[in-house]
């Protein structure tokens, strides 16, 4: 039965594959995506940026294609399809080690209520936590085997798990508890201390000989425990959080209850405590950190992905199991609805991306062979959502549609670039100039070498 639920999910990321296909625009031409593109072109090699070493992963496909020199369509189109095959191989994975519940958790952690993650998908978090999917299946392998040889794989997880985001210190957490008290094939005191030990050991080490000043600043967040003490409950964060409970994050309610249902029916109270726990305790660590209306939704969704995991172990390995046991057509109803309502939502979410992409053709249309340096008061930002990364997508759309690179840059401070105006020579960013001559000619067709750039305060 797990291993017909297991073939029938490989569908269902074949699904996300042709959406990925057909909306590579909307998540390409969208900030980081544009902006990792851009720095794999002119650097020639992999972008990895805060020594997240797993983005890796995500840019094996994209970078083959640049090497063997294909369009930059197919660039994108790899880029794009890249990130789901990920996930993908990560499932298969879990397949081929037996360990189906594993590739199940992975399927509800990748479509339980993701929605503007499908569009903003270059998360190292959500990599990493994908990651440790494969992980937990070698994990239980070596809890039931005893295998002499994967405590040595395991440990190559932990590195690039370790790297990739802070805040994976918490579904690593989670998973080590999760399997200690999991009554069917629980991990040893021994395996979760050393696992744990080493997972405290390399964050020790990164924290000490790797420090990242853009960290740093995101844990200055925590500082709002004291400054909104007392009134955490009202925040604009949480109201959001409730509403969207019954719009886009609908089966987060009903997961819940059906975790707490089972655990309270098969008497399992430390399993109910943990998992309170840190689904109640994370959340408010967001929300607190990230009150305000400022945070875009796209993003402070990234940041929810741990919840996903919270509910996905539980659903896998304890609720699902029960459910087949005792109600076999419910379990299939239920896993069908979630993933199906995922893929129709996400689809249906593809609408303010589309709108950024349709507003640039637009622009571009308008301002035809100019090179610009607008405020963000020229752009409906509101469509926009945010403009450090418009250089860079601006020179995707215009490249890949028009066979001629636009240099188009928008700023909430016109005088923060406006250093580059009388560049005629240089695509100008927010972070500096690069001559056309460093550019790679296959991907940039600059036409403008002549003109300096209109600004508009």
């Amino acid at each position: 039965m797990l291993r017909k639920i297991y073939i029938t999910g490989i569908a269902v990321y074949i699904m996300l594959l042709c959406l990925s296909i057909a909306f590579y625009k909307e998540r390409l031409l969208f900030l980081d995506h544009a902006y990792y593109l851009f720095q794999m072109i002119a650097r020639e090699g992999f972008a990895i940026f805060h020594y997240r070493f797993i983005s890796v992963f995500n840019e094996v496909l994209p970078f083959l294609a640049i090497k063997l020199s294909m369009p930059l369509q197919e660039v994108m189109l790899a880029y794009s399809m890249n990130i789901i095959l990920f996930h993908l191989l990560c499932y298969i994975i879990c397949g081929l080690l037996r360990d189906y519940l594993a590739a199940i958790g992975l399927l509800l952690f990748s479509i339980l209520f993701a929605t503007h993650t499908f569009y903003f998908a270059i998360s190292e978090m959500i990599q990493a936590t994908a990651l440790l999917f494969p992980f937990i299946a070698l994990m239980r392998r070596y809890a039931t085997t005893g295998s002499r040889y994967l405590p040595a794989v395991l440990l190559l997880f932990i590195p690039i798990i370790a790297f990739a985001h802070p805040l994976m210190v918490f579904p690593v957490g989670f998973m080590l508890a999760f399997f200690w008290l999991d009554k069917d094939t629980p991990v040893s005191t021994p395996t979760a201390l050393w696992i744990g030990g080493a997972y405290v050991a390399v964050l020790l080490f990164k924290t000490t000989f790797f420090k990242e000043p853009y960290e740093s600043n995101a844990f200055g967040n925590l500082r709002n425990f004291k400054t909104l003490f007392p009134d955490y409950f009202t925040l604009y964060s949480n109201k959001t959080f409730l509403i969207n409970c019954f719009t886009q994050y609908y089966w987060i309610p009903v997961s819940i209850v059906i975790i707490a249902a089972t655990y309270v029916r098969t008497r399992q109270w430390l399993k109910l405590g943990l998992f309170a726990a840190a689904f109640l305790g994370y959340l408010g660590l967001i929300n607190i950190s990230y009150p305000g209306r400022d945070v875009q939704g796209f993003y402070i969704e990234n940041l929810y992905t741990p919840l996903a995991f919270f509910l996905a172990l539980p659903l896998a390995y304890d609720a699902l199991p029960l459910l087949l046991q005792r109600r076999r057509v419910f379990a299939w109803s239920l896993l069908g609805l979630i993933t199906v309502s995922g893929v129709v939502r996400i689809y249906a979410a593809h609408e303010p991306y589309t709108a950024r992409v349709d507003w640039m053709r637009r622009y571009l249309d308008r301002h035809e062979g100019l090179k610009i340096m607008a405020n963000e008061k020229h752009a409906p930002m509101d469509t926009l959502l945010m403009s450090w990364a418009t250089p860079y997508e601006f020179w995707l759309i215009s490249t890949e549609e028009r066979n001629r690179t636009a240099s188009i840059i928008f700023s909430d401070n016109i005088q923060q670039v406006g250093w580059g105006s009388s560049l005629t020579y240089d695509f100008v960013t927010h972070w500096g100039a690069y001559s056309y001559d460093s550019l790679d000619k296959r991907y940039f067709k600059f036409a403008d070498s002549f003109v300096s750039y209109t600004v508009l305060p």
